[in-house]
């Protein structure tokens, strides 16, 4: 009698700590799919709510800026560069703030990459109707995405490539909130400005 009971006490002790680090494990790929199903369901909420906006704007800013740096390091440093410069840094604030929207995300989610215009704005050869048109395309089939850990279990990344093509990807990073949240703080664009 004595060892049924250590056996199902044992038993359910591995149950218990089976269940939490499957669902501690499983919780990013559960916070994806929500995602995906919120897409599909056009739940502006659901999506909303799995989206650290703070972070995700700032992030792109300095990721942006980055890019703007490297450009202008490769170049002469002429008194028109630095105020081209300045210029770009304010520019990009405007971009980010503009298309880093509840419904920008959802349309990136949805395979319309709106980030990829802001390389675009940056090239003043193309003209508005163009930009206007890349912008409203939007292709939500053929969307995969792939998933997988980053360096830790507190970093997630998912991988959305619209139309089976590679240089559109767009790798959206997800960070841990607590246990079993999730929060899009990142998304790492694919593109330079050349």
């Amino acid at each position: 009698m004595n060892f049924i009971k250590k056996t199902w006490g044992w038993m359910f002790l591995l149950l218990t700590v089976g269940t939490f680090v499957f669902c501690y494990l499983g919780s990013p790929y559960w916070a994806v799919y929500s995602i995906k199903q919120a897409l599909a369901d056009k739940n502006q909420e659901v999506i909303d709510s799995y989206i650290d906006f703070d972070s995700l704007r700032t992030n792109l800013k300095n990721q942006l800026t980055n890019q703007v740096e490297m450009q202008f390091a490769e170049k002469q440093q002429k008194p028109i560069n630095q105020v081209i410069q300045a210029f770009s840094y304010e520019a990009i604030d405007n971009l980010v703030d503009q298309y880093v929207t509840p419904e920008g995300i959802e349309d990136l989610f949805s395979g319309t990459n709106k980030l990829q215009t802001i390389k675009k704005e940056f090239k003043p050869e193309e003209s508005t109707s163009a930009k206007q048109t890349n912008t409203q395309k939007k292709s939500s089939s053929n969307v995969t995405w792939s998933l997988n850990y980053g360096d830790n279990t507190n970093q997630f990344f998912a991988i959305i490539r619209p139309n089976q093509k590679e240089n559109d990807k767009i790798e959206v990073s997800l960070v841990r909130e607590g246990f079993f949240d999730w929060k899009v703080n990142n998304i790492l664009l694919p593109f330079k400005f050349n």
